[in-house]
């Protein structure tokens, strides 16, 4: 069984990553960009053999990004939203504006303790199981997000041992995880799963 975890197609910069903060920031309402939309769309056209089902973040751009792949790997059934791949799953307030996300992340990356936040290595060990009980032969594909991902491969692997904070990955990067073999396949290198 392998899941493919990949971030959501490009996306318009958020107005606090711009330096503007606003009071409720629109960010998980944001949309894709029309490159997002035929990026994503290509990714499931190039993939289209080996996708099995594709499972979504509630949020807009991860959902955008999903039925896109659906459509372009033609398949017949419609994405599945899965909460476990939204920011609450490792106790970021969906409230929080991007660059609260991103200080909170780095702290959490860097082994640093958070007050009210679950403890990453539990979540992610969650997170895992979550992954490996919806795969199925083929490739399963999970839609989210670029922290949500780093942290992830922050607890079960050593990559960030190598990558440090350049572990976030760009618009539709994607790492593979072989449950059976136990490793993940990112960035063209193996890590051994931890746990």
């Amino acid at each position: 069984m392998q899941s493919i975890i990949v971030r959501h197609g490009e996306r318009p910069s958020f107005s606090s990553e711009l330096g503007v903060e606003e009071i409720h920031p629109p960010e998980n309402d944001v949309s894709l960009t029309k490159k997002g939309f035929k990026q994503s769309r290509r990714f499931g056209e190039q993939l289209w053999k080996s996708i099995c089902f594709v499972y979504s973040s509630p949020v807009r751009r991860c959902l955008q990004t999903a039925s896109s792949i659906v459509a372009g790997a033609g398949l017949l059934n419609s994405p599945v939203e899965k909460a476990f791949l939204s920011s609450e799953h490792f106790g970021i307030p969906r409230q929080s504006n991007e660059r609260q996300k991103h200080k909170a992340i780095s702290s959490l990356l860097a082994g640093k303790k958070q007050k009210g936040f679950t403890d990453p290595k539990i979540q992610s060990a969650y997170a895992l199981g979550a992954l490996s009980g919806l795969s199925s032969n083929g490739f399963t594909v999970f839609v989210t997000h670029d922290w949500w991902m780093a942290v992830l491969l922050s607890n079960i692997t050593d990559a960030f041992y190598k990558y440090k904070f350049d572990i976030w990955p760009n618009f539709l990067e994607n790492f593979i995880i072989n449950h059976d073999e136990k490793y993940v396949e990112y960035r063209k290198e193996i890590y051994k799963i931890k746990y």
